[in-house]
């Protein structure tokens, strides 16, 4: 399982990839620079995306946008992490793909759990019934 993380500041990526790494049996791997993010992106598949939403190049919803776009990407379970609380930003998000938010600082067992969940669900097959 593989878990990219995407954040301008070293220390932000350094915490964020070693919460990563406490989900489960995850390998994360992490990128200050979006560009950079977005070039692995496209050639390698992820199981959860996290990502900061204030960052120099490019913000979190430019990046959900381009990350979106790649077909092997459309599913994905993509985290932005963010000071931001107000709805504006957040509907950005989420109308541009974003799957949760976390606000920092980040709280550890509530990155465990979302993480840990939204794999779950991403991984479940949803099966519909007719009613007997």
């Amino acid at each position: 399982m593989n878990i990219v993380v995407i954040d301008d500041s070293m220390t932000n990526l350094i915490v964020l990839k070693s919460l990563s790494a406490n989900v489960g049996n995850a390998t994360s791997c992490g990128f200050s620079d979006p560009d950079t993010a977005v070039e692995y992106l496209s050639q390698n598949a992820a199981n959860a995306i996290v990502l900061d939403y204030s960052m120099p190049k490019v913000n979190g919803v430019q990046l959900i946008e381009k990350i979106r776009l790649m077909p092997h990407h459309k599913g994905t379970p993509i985290v932005m992490v963010t000071h931001a609380t107000d709805q504006e930003t957040r509907m950005c998000a989420l109308r541009a793909g974003a799957s949760a938010f976390l606000s920092k600082p980040v709280n550890a067992n509530d990155f465990k759990t979302l993480i840990k969940n939204l794999l779950e669900n991403q991984n479940q097959d949803i099966v519909v019934g007719m009613p007997n």
